[in-house]
């Protein structure tokens, strides 16, 4: 009789260390479940917001009246001027006919130097149309992810990522907003 005893007592530490294995590979496999649900809802509120604001911008540049001179520069000043009016944080481009928005961690406007996410605003003439293409991204600052934290380093050209699908490159960003907006050449008459 003891045998039997000794034999329950071992099959019941076997069937233990499978429960417990069991237990730990659902609990793993759940783990690894929840992590992936956050950063999936972490991108979702990223594109909320990098639509919001895009939408924004694109009001903003919509609304400018026409010039009525057709000509390239005064376009350029008056978008200049409206998303310096609704937007005073923006800095203007360099080399290109745009601007930069920043944005903190919060999705409110700020100066670049505390910026997380960068909203770049391009545009040029097509003739009775300006092509103007927003992009929403993050403010990238070099190849070490910890340079932020440094404090020495300026951001990299924000531009980039408004302009890697340009080049041929993939882009990266979280939202794109492509425009093409009407500008009358004579007159300010709509034809």
């Amino acid at each position: 009789m003891r045998r039997r005893q000794h034999s329950r007592s071992g099959l019941f530490l076997i069937e233990l260390t499978i429960a417990i294995a069991f237990f730990a590979v659902t609990a793993a496999v759940f783990l690894q479940a929840f992590a992936k649900s956050h950063t999936i809802s972490r991108q979702a509120e990223e594109l909320f917001h990098a639509q919001s604001m895009a939408s924004s911008v694109a009001e903003v540049l919509s609304g400018i009246p026409a010039s009525g001179s057709g000509e390239h520069t005064q376009k350029t000043v008056s978008f200049s001027a409206a998303l310096s009016t609704y937007f005073p944080e923006a800095e203007q481009a360099e080399g290109r006919d745009g601007a930069r928005i920043y944005c903190d961690d919060d999705w409110q406007v700020c100066a670049p130097e505390d910026g997380v996410y960068v909203t770049s605003v391009f545009w040029e003439p097509d003739g009775d149309l300006w092509d103007v293409n927003i992009t929403v991204g993050e403010v990238r600052y070099g190849t070490d992810p910890d340079e932020k934290d440094s404090g020495d380093k300026e951001p990299e050209e924000a531009e980039k990522i408004g302009t890697a699908q340009e080049e041929g490159g993939e882009a990266d960003y979280i939202y794109q907003l492509p425009l093409r907006l009407y500008c009358p050449q004579t007159g300010g008459e709509v034809s």
